[in-house]
């Protein structure tokens, strides 16, 4: 029987990490929204990625101490990321965007404007004080073995003990990644809301039409 141990990413666990964003990212597509809003490559979207996760700011998507590592006979199988939101009564939104802007070229910030316009119309708020989860991976290798699940479980239970207070996760995620939606109903998230993205201009920026955010009590 295998092995499998979580624990939580170190600076040897980045370039699995970023690897584990890009392909979170693409959602089964080759669209990675922040090569379309800055007009960058893979690879230098990569770069930035490191940067930002090797900040110590918690509370975001991009802190690299919040990722949990599934191993699989001490082999990095898959990972993904929790925070509580607004927990240090900032936004992820605002730590994300400062950290954008703190590590992009500044050619590259150029007639973002209308862009980040278009961005908006595929937001879903995260509520306040809620764990929220992003970025699940698990390395074709290493599919089949509920090592998702078992990540997911893992940071509700850490978390939870952080903050007793909480009382929902939450997950945004592409409708039509199947078999994403069909993992986190397994494990007793619902869809609350459903939002479909209409504007030419704006579809071409994301790997999905439709976008939702499902939630499920801890």
């Amino acid at each position: 029987m295998e092995d499998i141990k979580l624990r939580y990413a170190d600076f040897s666990d980045i370039d699995f990490v970023v690897n584990a964003i890009v392909e979170s990212l693409k959602s089964g597509t080759e669209t990675v929204v922040y090569c379309k809003l800055f007009n960058i490559d893979i690879e230098q979207f990569k770069e930035i990625a490191k940067k930002m996760l090797s900040e110590d700011f918690e509370g975001h998507d991009f802190h690299l101490g919040s990722f949990l590592i599934a191993e699989v006979d001490g082999i990095p199988a898959g990972t993904c990321t929790a925070w509580v939101e607004n927990c240090s009564g900032v936004p992820s939104s605002i730590i994300r965007a400062n950290l954008l802007l703190e590590f992009i070229d500044g050619e590259l910030l150029k007639d973002l404007h209308d862009k980040f316009n278009l961005m908006h119309q595929t937001h879903l708020n995260r509520d306040k004080n809620s764990l929220q989860i992003e970025f699940v991976y698990v390395d074709p290798k290493f599919r089949g073995k509920g090592i998702a699940p078992l990540i997911i479980e893992g940071h509700i239970q850490r978390l939870k003990k952080r903050f007793p207070d909480i009382t929902k996760a939450q997950v945004i995620a592409s409708k039509t990644n199947d078999n994403a939606l069909k993992a986190y109903q397994k494990i007793g998230f619902e869809t609350v809301i459903e939002k479909e993205v209409t504007d030419p201009e704006a579809i071409k920026l994301i790997p999905a039409t439709k976008i939702v955010l499902m939630e499920r009590a801890i």
